[in-house]
C-alpha cells in the first residue's frame, strides 16, 4: 500500500449544498470550470498516455457492460435476502430494487443504452484536426471528471463564486455533456442528508430547462 501523501493546494471552502447547485450563478461558474477540464491540454495528454482513448468503449461503456453487470447481479442477491423479510422497511427496498431492475436492467439493457452514446469522430486530443464537413456530431470525446456531485464541488468561502472541482479519480474519456448531465441529474440527490442511509431524493428540485439551456451555452 502507497503511504507517502502531498498536499496539491490549500482551498478554504466548503462543499456546495443541494439547493445552491440551483443558482445560475453558481452553474454558470461550475460551467466554466468543468469546460476547463474537459479541454486541459496538460491533462488530456497524461491521462491519454495512461489510459489511450478508445471512442469505440468510452468511460460510460464501462460503467453499461462491466459496472451494471455486477450491479444486476448484486440486485438479485439483494432481492433474495429482502424476500425473507417481512417488516415494512424491507418491503419497500424490494419494491426499489425491483424497480431499478425493470427500468434499467432489463433483458438487452446494454445495447439500448449504448445506442443512446453520441459517436463522435474526434476528441479534445485533435481539435485540430476537426472540420464541420467531416463530423458526424459537432460534439468531441474529451477527458471528463466522471463523479461530479455536490461533495466534489468546493466552494471558496471568501467568493462563493469561485469553485474548485476534487477527486478526480474517476476521470476518463467520455461524450462533451457528460459532465454537464451528471451535474442536472445531481440536483435533485441530496448527499449529505442527514438522516437515513444519508442520501435523500427531491425531484421536484431538479434544474428548470431554462437553466439547464443557459448552463450548456
Amino acid at each position: 500500500m502507497n503511504k507517502e501523501y502531498r498536499f496539491e493546494e490549500f482551498f478554504y471552502g466548503r462543499p456546495l449544498t443541494l439547493w445552491e447547485m440551483r443558482n445560475m450563478v453558481i452553474q454558470q461558474s461550475y460551467a466554466k470550470i468543468i469546460c476547463n477540464f474537459n479541454f486541459n491540454t496538460a491533462a488530456n495528454v497524461a491521462v491519454n498516455e495512461v489510459s489511450p482513448l478508445q471512442q469505440e468503449y468510452l468511460f460510460i461503456n464501462t460503467i453499461i457492460r462491466e459496472q451494471a453487470a455486477k450491479l444486476k447481479i448484486n440486485i438479485k442477491t439483494m432481492q433474495e435476502r429482502l424476500a425473507l423479510e417481512t417488516s415494512e422497511e424491507h418491503q419497500k427496498n424490494l419494491r426499489i430494487a425491483k424497480a431499478v431492475e425493470d427500468s434499467f436492467l432489463f433483458d438487452g439493457f446494454e445495447d439500448y443504452f449504448e445506442s443512446m452514446i453520441p459517436q463522435s469522430t474526434y476528441s479534445s486530443l485533435d481539435l485540430h484536426n476537426y472540420t464541420k464537413a467531416s463530423a458526424k456530431n459537432p460534439f468531441p470525446t474529451v477527458l471528463c471528471h466522471n463523479d461530479i456531485h455536490q461533495n466534489n464541488i468546493l466552494m471558496k468561502l471568501v467568493d462563493n463564486r469561485d469553485l474548485l472541482i476534487i477527486d478526480n479519480e474517476y476521470a476518463g474519456w467520455n461524450p462533451m455533456a457528460m459532465d454537464l448531465a451528471v451535474f442536472i441529474n445531481e440536483t435533485m440527490i441530496n448527499n449529505t442528508h442527514p438522516a437515513d442511509n444519508g442520501v435523500k431524493e427531491y425531484a421536484d428540485n431538479l434544474m428548470s430547462e431554462y437553466e439547464q439551456e443557459q448552463m450548456i451555452k
